[in-house]
């Protein structure tokens, strides 16, 4: 506004927070500073007026705002369990809204029963690729088990996979698209619970690769896997998202040659959203991502990558990085012995 009257730094700040350019979610902290800074050498109103320090403050403030609002997103995803009664079956099917949810129910039902080959399979769920009202899906079926009577208070696995999967959708991130969840509820309690995604074509799980061909690769294409696994981790934390089981298994990466270019997170049923995480939950994640990744990657290497995650100064110390590989070595142990004795 040349020749007008000098801007406020109150209306400045409403007018940004109004852009919706500014505050769509899709710029970084160092875009969003970038773009501030330059504007501000641009309007000498604001050379007088405001500081960097007051710059850096909107900018934590504009993300916090949109952590919150994303946290609010995953709990509107989250519907409130049915009421209880003898036989309730619930939940939603993006291809077609208006569907009957007890039709749907009975179709996987009779093709999980008749699968005889699974993607994944251990006690807790199982995993296959099917086909629902022509619709080509995979299936994620969560055994409930003796632990079913705590979900009468509490969202099932099912429901939070669905929160977590279009929270990540809706923040732009990587993942598989989901198509919905299927649940049966008894007296309360539920019996059984699907979750519904688009398969993704020619990919396979990170772990897969890792294990027999990172190791070989020459040290450049290794170190722009680190960065590249490395900012899938700080794109989650950035949004205020935590995955609660951050293993490699729990990533897919695309079958090309000679190193995967694209990676898609699953297992949406441990994502939470709302809050930056804490440092100690930083730290539990380098713990599960440094016991799934195998041995062949070296130690140099693994303190390269922590090394990397800045916002969080501690977990790069000598000492954490330490604590994390002595960590690591108690957990697979752990997980050793116990597949013994199973």
């Amino acid at each position: 506004h040349q020749g007008s009257s000098p801007t406020t730094t109150h209306s400045i700040q409403l007018e940004l927070l109004e852009a919706n350019s500014f505050y769509g979610g899709k710029w970084t902290d160092g875009e969003r500073l970038y773009f501030l800074l330059n504007f501000q050498r641009f309007m000498s109103v604001w050379n007088t007026g405001i500081t960097r320090h007051w710059i850096r403050a909107f900018v934590s403030e504009v993300n916090q705002i949109q952590i919150h609002a994303l946290g609010d997103w995953y709990e509107t995803q989250l519907a409130a369990a049915p009421a209880s009664g003898p036989n309730v079956i619930t939940g939603t099917w993006t291809p077609c809204a208006n569907q009957d949810p007890e039709g749907l129910f009975e179709e996987i039902r009779q093709t999980h029963r008749h699968c005889r080959r699974f993607l994944s399979r251990s006690r807790r769920a199982e995993v296959f690729e099917t086909t629902l009202q022509g619709v080509p899906v995979i299936a994620k079926y969560f055994s409930l088990g003796t632990t079913r009577w705590k979900y009468r208070w509490r969202p099932s696995r099912a429901r939070r996979a669905w929160a977590g999967a279009r929270t990540l959708e809706h923040a732009t991130l990587p993942c598989p698209r989901p198509l919905g969840f299927l649940e049966q509820y008894k007296n309360g309690l539920p019996v059984h619970a699907y979750f519904f995604t688009e398969p993704v074509p020619n990919v396979l799980p990170a772990r897969t690769w890792i294990k027999p061909h990172l190791h070989r690769r020459p040290a450049d294409e290794r170190t722009a896997w680190r960065y590249g696994l490395r900012k899938q981790l700080l794109d989650l934390y950035e949004r205020g998202i935590l995955h609660a089981d951050c293993k490699v298994h729990n990533l897919l990466l695309s079958k090309t040659h000679p190193r995967p270019s694209q990676w898609w997170w699953i297992d949406f049923e441990d994502i939470r959203a709302g809050r930056r995480p804490h440092v100690w939950e930083v730290y539990r994640n380098l713990v599960q991502l440094n016991g799934s990744i195998g041995r062949g990657i070296s130690k140099k290497e693994r303190e390269a990558f922590a090394r990397g995650i800045q916002k969080y100064p501690f977990v790069s110390t000598a000492l954490a990085i330490r604590m994390i590989e002595r960590r690591t070595r108690i957990r697979l142990h752990r997980e050793l012995t116990r597949s013994r004795s199973s």
